[in-house]
This record gives C-alpha cells, structure tokens and sequence, in this order.
C-alpha cells in the first residue's frame, strides 16, 4: 500500500514538473516554446494593468521589469531600475498626454511633462513641445560641496543606464530648480529625496560665494557657502 501511494505522489509531481516546464498557451494549441506564456486572437490586445502615476508610485518594491500602462502619460511603461529605487521608461517615443504637474502639452506626439525621454524625465516644455527640459532620474551625489558637484554630474557612474547616453548634463539654475520641484516632485515623480539641492545661481560676487539651494521638503529657497556646504546635486539637460 506504501509502494502504490509512493508510486501515485511520484508521478503526480513528474506530472507537475513537466506541466510548469512547458509553455502556455491562451487561444493556441501551439505556444512557442521561446515563451512561459503566448497570448494569440485575430480581433483583440493584450491589456496590461492600467494605473495611474499615483497608484504606480504606490507599488511596494517593483520588481525589475515590471509593466504596467499608465493612465496619467497615456504611456505603456517599464521599471529599469531596482525594487528599492524604480525607474520607469516609457516605451514609447511620443506621448498623447499630459502628466500630472502641468507645464506643456503632449497631443500630436508632442513631448509633455512627466514624459520619461532623453535619458531622463521632462520637466519643461515649449508651446510647440518640441523643446524644454529633462532632469536625472536619480541624484547624482548624496551631499558635496558645490566646487566638486560637476565631477559628479558629468560622471557617468552617476546615472543609470539611460542617463549614460548623454554627456551634455549640467546644473540647473534656481528657476530650473524650482520647475523640477514644481512640475516633478510635488506629482510623486523624479525620486527626489526630501531633502536640498544646489543650483547653478549666485545670490552675488560676495565671498564665500552664496548659492542658491530648494530644499525638496519644504519649498524654501535658501542661499549658503559654495564652499562650506554639501548638499545634494540632480543634473539637467535641454532638448
């Protein structure tokens, strides 16, 4: 009796192996083997998981890869990046929409804020969407002092992988800075940490230098010494 029950859950897991090994198939006897999953029909889509940027912003460790079709950019989208600091590409060159945010339109194939292109995440456009600006999406240091933050900004270890395309990054100015924190941070996008960031602009020639920094928590735009302080530096680019 113990040999015939041993004989039955052996073959029932072989069953079970093979069955998982093998490739599935929704409307089609023939799923390629290439594919865990073919989805086949001569009249319908595939329809991933539609959310908006809030609700995509609200999945706890996206696992690298993840797809999902947001609702607010009208764009289907990946995450490129890890778990713990996601980094979602649309993959698409154009958009029909606008992000949450504002700050330019996107019909026509326009470019639109919130759109992730040009090696990072649109925070201006013009009238015509064919001009603005895109920002990092990741910090490119913790906390420098501002003599050292163009090492850091052109250094391409500093960006991920769609940032390493483009070697034209620099600092944005404090109108730059407040666009991003405007356009970006307060709609949950760009990752930015709640904390202050340098920009590019001087209150005057004075020594030590003053430079104008937004802290990302509260909005307040501040200047301190160039040389006597570290904070955190997000790159900017044109288009």
């Amino acid at each position: 009796m113990r040999f015939v029950f041993h004989s039955i859950l052996w073959s029932g897991l072989l069953s079970a192996s093979a069955l998982f090994s093998q490739s599935v198939g929704i409307q089609t006897a023939n799923p390629d083997p290439s594919a865990a999953l073919e989805v086949a029909s001569p009249s319908q889509g595939f329809l991933p998981p539609r959310l908006s940027t809030a609700q995509r912003n609200g999945i706890v460790l996206p696992a690298e890869g993840l797809v999902l079709y947001n609702t607010d950019t009208h764009c289907l989208e990946i995450n490129e990046g890890t778990p713990q600091l996601p980094t979602w590409i649309c993959l698409s060159d154009t958009g029909t929409g606008v992000s949450p945010g504002g700050g330019g339109g996107g019909g026509g194939g326009g470019h639109f804020v919130g759109e992730l292109w040009g090696g990072g995440i649109v925070f201006y456009v013009n009238t015509a969407g064919d001009h603005g600006l895109v920002a990092a999406l990741q910090d490119q240091s913790a906390g420098i002092n501002y003599g050292l933050a163009d090492d850091a900004y052109s250094n391409p270890n500093n960006h991920n992988n769609a940032g390493k395309e483009f070697t034209d990054w620099r600092m944005p100015s404090r109108y730059e800075l407040n666009l991003m924190y405007q356009n970006l941070h307060l709609a949950g996008l760009g990752n930015f940490a709640a904390s202050t960031y340098w920009s590019s602009s001087c209150q005057d020639n004075s020594l030590p230098i003053p430079g104008w920094t937004l802290n990302f928590s509260n909005a307040s735009q501040t200047t301190i010494s160039r040389s006597n302080n570290s904070v955190r530096v997000r790159a900017v680019r044109d288009f």
